[in-house]
């Protein structure tokens, strides 16, 4: 009998190495630009200090957008601050710590060579999800609030 293919450690290719590594260093270079801004006592507009202008859902539209207090949360997630980066844009922590939580894993699927256990990948998969759902419910919320 053929092995399962959910138990086959299928090998990664080298062009999906050299972006697992890639990734691994974006998520790293963001958590310390993060690291470099101060966070906004407004609880967003932190994102202003690289030059970036501000949101434009704000100013076009009168509300915030997803996106809205990310920076400010990432920024007071690597001090140690998560009530002031919950606070800014839960969305954003729970982007932080998964930025944070996906180095060392992409980093060893880039160094190994060996993709990850298919029920790992699910849980990955369903992680995404909820993320993204909870970023939209964060958003939805704050807009009738």
């Amino acid at each position: 009998m053929p092995p399962s293919p959910i138990a086959t450690v299928r090998p990664v290719s080298a062009w999906n190495r050299v972006s697992m590594l890639a990734i691994s260093l974006v998520l790293i270079v963001l958590l310390l630009v993060a690291r470099s801004l101060t966070p906004s006592p407004e609880g967003l507009g932190t994102h202003q200090q690289l030059g970036l202008p501000p949101c434009t859902s704000r100013l076009l539209l009168g509300f915030r957008c997803p996106a809205c207090g990310m920076t400010t949360s990432w920024s007071h997630w690597v001090r140690g601050d998560w009530r002031s980066s919950l606070s800014a844009n839960s969305g954003g922590t729970l982007l932080a710590v998964t930025a944070m939580a996906a180095v060392v894993p992409l980093t060893w699927v880039a160094i190994a060579g060996r993709q990850p256990s298919a029920a790992t990948l699910m849980w990955i998969a369903r992680w995404v999800v909820a993320v993204s759902i909870w970023i939209v419910a964060d958003w939805l919320w704050r807009i009738v609030a």
